[in-house]
This record gives structure tokens, C-alpha cells and sequence, in this order.
């Protein structure tokens, strides 16, 4: 089996992040869809909501594609789950702040 379709597998299935690819899935594949419906559309509310839940997809795309990277290193010594510190909990709810509130 190629790194790639293994990376791919270890991220879909079998690794400890693989309910982040499908949250993933969700929030910019499947919720967007509602928006195929004029009623939807037409709704500010829903249409603001939606928004936000593609940001958060977008968001999980960069999760998944950097915390798996870094979860399964070339060496398998060096494998392990990614365990945020405080300082990078910091910095994220500092960019939240200065996205929502300016």
C-alpha cells in the first residue's frame, strides 16, 4: 500500500482523528446542501448559520490536514496523538477574538 492511501485511510478510518474528516465531511459537504432549497436561501438566519458551519469545515480541513500529518511521522518512534498545549489554546482563542469581536 502507497504513504498516500495509507495517509488517506489513517485519516478517514483508523486513526485516533478520524471523527474530525467526517465532521469535515459534514459541515462542507452535506449542511451546505440545504442550501439547494429556495426556502433556505431566502432565510437570513439559516444562510448566516450555514456560514458559519462552513467556517468551521474549513477550519477542521486544516486541523486534519496538519494534526495527521504531524500525528504519523516518518519514524514510527516518533508516532503519538496531538495534544494541544496552552499556548497554542491561546493563540486560537486569540484569533477568534480578533475575528468576531474587532
Amino acid at each position: 500500500m502507497g504513504f498516500e492511501r495509507y495517509a488517506f485511510i489513517n485519516r478517514m478510518w483508523a486513526g485516533g482523528y478520524w471523527w474530525t474528516y467526517w465532521l469535515l465531511i459534514l459541515c462542507n459537504i452535506l449542511i451546505p446542501q440545504a442550501l439547494w432549497s429556495r426556502r433556505v436561501r431566502m432565510s437570513v438566519p439559516a444562510v448566516f448559520v450555514i456560514a458559519l458551519v462552513v467556517n468551521v469545515g474549513m477550519w477542521l480541513e486544516r486541523f486534519v490536514i496538519v494534526v495527521t500529518s504531524l500525528t504519523r511521522d516518518f519514524l514510527p518512534s516518533s508516532w503519538g496523538m496531538y495534544y494541544p498545549t496552552v499556548l497554542g489554546l491561546e493563540h486560537l482563542l486569540w484569533n477568534h477574538r480578533c475575528v468576531f469581536w474587532p
